[in-house]
C-alpha cells in the first residue's frame, strides 16, 4: 500500500476512533498494525491486541479519576520527611525498615508513639465519643 493511502486509512480510523471515544484505539491503531505484519498476526490477533490495548489504558484512566474522586491526602515519601525536626526517630532505621528486609525475615515490627497525639489525631472519628464542635452542634439541631 503506498503512502498517501495508508495515511488516509490512518486519518480515517482516527476520526471514527474519536466518535466512538476510543482513544488508546487511535493512538496505537499504526504501530501495532505494524507489529502485526511484521509478527506476521491474524486479523484478530491485531484486534485482540489493539482491544487489550483500549482496556488497559481505561481501566489506568478509571483508577486515576477514582483516586482523584476520593481526595486522598498527597503521597508523602521518606525523601521529603524532615528527620531533623523530629530526633526521636531514627533516619538510618526508617530507611533499613522502608527496604523491607524484615519481611524476609518474618521479624514483627511494633511503632509505639505518643498516646495524647493519636488521641487528638482520632477525636473525629465515629464512636469515639468526641465530636468536632460543628458536629456537635448540628447533632443538637437533629434532635
Amino acid at each position: 500500500m503506498n503512502a498517501p493511502a495508508a495515511a488516509l486509512e490512518a486519518a480515517t480510523v482516527g476520526q471514527q476512533c474519536k466518535m466512538l471515544h476510543l482513544p488508546a484505539v487511535a493512538a496505537q491503531c499504526t504501530q501495532l498494525a505494524e507489529q502485526a505484519v511484521r509478527e506476521r498476526r491474524s486479523h484478530l490477533g491485531f484486534l485482540a491486541a489493539l482491544l487489550q490495548a483500549e482496556l488497559e489504558v481505561r481501566e489506568q484512566r478509571l483508577v486515576e479519576r477514582r483516586l482523584r474522586e476520593a481526595r486522598l491526602p498527597r503521597m508523602k515519601t521518606l525523601e521529603e520527611f524532615d528527620f531533623g525536626r523530629n530526633q526521636k526517630v531514627s533516619a538510618q532505621q526508617i530507611h533499613e525498615l522502608a527496604q523491607g528486609d524484615y519481611i524476609d525475615r518474618a521479624e514483627p515490627v511494633i511503632f509505639i508513639g505518643d498516646k495524647r497525639h493519636r488521641e487528638n489525631s482520632f477525636a473525629h472519628r465515629p464512636g469515639s465519643g468526641r465530636l468536632p464542635a460543628e458536629a456537635q452542634g448540628a447533632l443538637r439541631h437533629c434532635r
